[in-house]
Formats: C-alpha cells, sequence, structure tokens
C-alpha cells in the first residue's frame, strides 16, 4: 500500500488554518460579548433612550408623531440592543455576586484585617471556650457565621445583609422586564377611543371580536342641580368567526369590560338627535342621527344640517348668552345652523325644542327634530406588556431595598500565634459606612462584655 505524500504534506496545513478560523470567530464572539457587556455602552444607551423619549413627550405635540416614534424599527431597535446590554452584564455579575452572597470570606490573615478601617482588640486575653461564645453574640445580631482553628487559635468569619450584593442586579433585571414590556407594547398593544348609540357595534381590528353597545344610562342625583352619579354601558362581546355572543357586561367608571386582554373603559358619552324631513311633494320622510359637530346632506333641497350643540336644560343668560343649567334633559334645545350646497350660510344660528317645533324649510319642505339620545364613549386599550411592567416594579422596589437597606457588611475576630493572645476585632463595608460605624462600636460593646462575664 503507497501512501499520498501530497495528502501527508497538506494536513497539518488545513488543521492549521480550521485552528486560526475557530481562533478568529472566538475573537470577533468575545469582541461583541465584551461589548455588549459594557456598563458604559449601558449607559449611553439609556441616555440615548432618555433622550429620546424626552424629545417625543416634549416637542411632539400630536399623540400619532409619538407613536411613530415608538413604534419606528429604530426605536425598536434601540430598546431591544439596550435591552441585551443589560441581559449581559447582568450574567456576567450574577457569578461573582452569587459567590458574595453564598460564601462567608474566611481567607484573611492579620496583614489584611489591620488594613480595613474598623479594628481593633477587644479588652480580653483569647482563651479556647470564648470562641464559642463569641460566635454565639455575633449569631444573635443577625450574623451568618463560620468558625475554624487557625494558627493555633480561631478565627470567626461572620457577615450580614449579605442579599444586599444582588440588589443592583435586581435592578437590572427590573430595567430589561420594563423594556420588555414597552416592546410588548409597541408591537402588540394599541390606545383607541370609540363612542356609538346603543345598538351599533364597535370593530375592533386583528382582534377576532366586536362588542355591541345594548345599553346606556345615566344616574342623576336627587339634588337641585341633578348633577350626573355614574353612567353605564351595558355592552356584548361577539365572536366574529361563530358569530355568537360571548359574555354580556355592565361597565362604568373604573369599572371596565375585560377580553382578551382588551380592556373597555367607560370614558365619556354625549348627546345625538334624530332630525327628520318631509318632502310634502312625495310624502317621504328621511331620518339621520347627528350629534354636535356634525352635518346631515338633506338631497331633496341640496342643503346642509350642521348641529351646533344641544342644550339639556338650556337657558340664556342676561346678555343673551345660551347656557345648560344642569346636565338633565329638563328643557332640550337643538343649536344649528343650515347650509347650501356651496357650503354658504342659509339665514342664521337657529334654536328648536325636539318634539315640538316644525321648522319650515322650501317649497313646503319641514324639519323637526324627533328625538334626542345620549351615545356612550368608551378609551379602548390593550397592554400585553402590563404584566411585566408590574412584575418590573416589584422587581424595582424589591432591588432598591436591597441595595439601600440590606447593605453587605463582614466582621473577623481572629487570635493566633501572631496576635499574642489578643483578639483582633475587624470589619469592613462598602456601603453605608456611617451607619457600620455605628454597628461596629455596638457590636465592640457586646463582644466586650464576654470578657467580663467570662
Amino acid at each position: 500500500m503507497t501512501n499520498n505524500p501530497n495528502k501527508n504534506n497538506n494536513s497539518p496545513q488545513i488543521e492549521e488554518s480550521h485552528s486560526e478560523e475557530s481562533h478568529s470567530e472566538k475573537n470577533i464572539s468575545n469582541e461583541i460579548w465584551q461589548f455588549f457587556s459594557s456598563m458604559k455602552v449601558g449607559l449611553i444607551l439609556l441616555l440615548i433612550l432618555t433622550a429620546v423619549s424626552i424629545y417625543a413627550a416634549t416637542f411632539l405635540e400630536h399623540q400619532p408623531a409619538m407613536e411613530k416614534v415608538y413604534s419606528s424599527w429604530w426605536f425598536i431597535g434601540l430598546l431591544g440592543i439596550t435591552g441585551l446590554n443589560l441581559l449581559v452584564c447582568s450574567i456576567n455579575r450574577f457569578p461573582k455576586l452569587w459567590k458574595q452572597v453564598s460564601n462567608i470570606k474566611s481567607n484573611v490573615d492579620l496583614t489584611y484585617l489591620k488594613s480595613l478601617n474598623k479594628q481593633t482588640i477587644l479588652p480580653y486575653k483569647a482563651a479556647p471556650e470564648k470562641a464559642g461564645h463569641l460566635e454565639n453574640s455575633l449569631k444573635k445580631k443577625g450574623y451568618r457565621t463560620r468558625a475554624e482553628v487557625k494558627d493555633g487559635g480561631f478565627l470567626i468569619s461572620a457577615d450580614k445583609g449579605r442579599f444586599g450584593y444582588l440588589g443592583s442586579l435586581v435592578t437590572h433585571v427590573s430595567l430589561i422586564l420594563i423594556l420588555l414590556a414597552g416592546l410588548a407594547g409597541i408591537l402588540g398593544g394599541f390606545s383607541d377611543f370609540q363612542s356609538g348609540f346603543p345598538g351599533e357595534i364597535i370593530h375592533l381590528h386583528d382582534q377576532g371580536f366586536d362588542v355591541r353597545i345594548d345599553d346606556f344610562e345615566i344616574k342623576y342625583r336627587d339634588d337641585a342641580h341633578r348633577t350626573i352619579e355614574q353612567y353605564y354601558s351595558t355592552l356584548t362581546v361577539i365572536d366574529i368567526e361563530n358569530d355568537s355572543e360571548i359574555k354580556q357586561e355592565t361597565i362604568y367608571v373604573n369599572r371596565p369590560l375585560r377580553y382578551k386582554g382588551v380592556n373597555f373603559y367607560q370614558s365619556t358619552y354625549g348627546w345625538g338627535v334624530d332630525v327628520e324631513f318631509h318632502n310634502p311633494a312625495t310624502d317621504e320622510r328621511k331620518t339621520m342621527l347627528l350629534v354636535p359637530g356634525q352635518s346631515g346632506f338633506y338631497e331633496d333641497l341640496g342643503i346642509h344640517i350642521s348641529i351646533l350643540r344641544f342644550f339639556p336644560d338650556f337657558t340664556m343668560t342676561r346678555d343673551g348668552t345660551p347656557i345648560t343649567r344642569t346636565q338633565y334633559p329638563a328643557n332640550p334645545m337643538v343649536a344649528f345652523q343650515i347650509f347650501n350646497r356651496d357650503g354658504q350660510l342659509i339665514g342664521q344660528q337657529y334654536y328648536i325644542e325636539p318634539f315640538n317645533q316644525v321648522m319650515g324649510l322650501f317649497h313646503g319642505h319641514t324639519m323637526e327634530f324627533t328625538d334626542y339620545k345620549n351615545y356612550t364613549g368608551f378609551q379602548i386599550i390593550k397592554q400585553p406588556g402590563k404584566p411585566l411592567a408590574l412584575a418590573a416594579s416589584i422587581l424595582l422596589t424589591l432591588g432598591l431595598i436591597m441595595s439601600f437597606y440590606m447593605y453587605p457588611r463582614r466582621v473577623w475576630l481572629y487570635s493566633g500565634q501572631d496576635t499574642k493572645g489578643q483578639i483582633i476585632f475587624a470589619g469592613t463595608s462598602r456601603r453605608n459606612k456611617v451607619g457600620f460605624e455605628l454597628e461596629f462600636e455596638k457590636l465592640y460593646k457586646e463582644l466586650s462584655k464576654i470578657g467580663e462575664d467570662k
């Protein structure tokens, strides 16, 4: 059997090439990981997000313009990159933080203890039986302890508030959840306002169901001004695919209808009037339902009827200004104008009382307001990120409590051959140094009593 010399000669080169490619890919991965784990990058991204949000809230007055910014690809990408940065930073920091939480630092010596800002000598000599009493005293103060024999003496290592190390990590996780909640709201949420009269159907885009307005009722207080106590809307959810009624519910202010993550909040109400036109030549009657600010076109005469205002309880002030005394329909009145086909005003501003007045138009045509009724308005909101935002707020509060109130501190009691029978008491804390100094002094007094009692 003969060997192929060319094959043998090329193998090391191929292996070396693969090794270089693998090393290059590893370097690129490391560089990407280092980039996203940079706290400086995270701060820059958060500053950009804050600046964009302030700009949108301050200088973009219209809701559509703000939504255009928040739903843009670059803003969504910015949220994603910021979230990725926070996630990578959290993953990088977790092993070190967890080591600090789970382990008591006991690899110390006399040199280290003397280098600490808080260190002193207990006012009595070391004795084997005192180690147990010292450890118990620290345990009573809520410290986690670890005692060991060292250098012919003892070393008691203790810590307290160790979960405070995780405060910043929990805060980071809460920020990630806030960003995820924002992304969920942008990609799957919406906010809309719709109104309608009883009998009308509210159509929702891509939700799989509609909502029918069955009834609307205003409850008035029995006082002089007949003020409104509450208003109620009875709604029915209708499945579009099966054309079947799913649920019926009566809602009012602060008690919305909830279905499939969509919330219908009772928001407002208003008035509408039925306008009836009569054509004497054909004896035909045409009716249209109009609300203030809306116009209707009567084709037989080529005129527009524009409703200006509905007064539930009409009266005039001394200077002749029309107002409504209350919102209760005790003396209803409709203010309107008539325009020709070209939009030119005909006559003046008119006031007609519903039911009781018939207005003559042209060529024997007449017009009257035959009824008035309420419409109801809803704020329709879908917030798929709301559970995430709630969890984020809880974690953020917890993280702040852990960071500021569960501050980690460590203390040591050491006696060995190099202390010549003395007991060194030392401690350190990176946070709340003033609080730790006070606690250290109290511990010193408590530990000093052991020498007096034993």
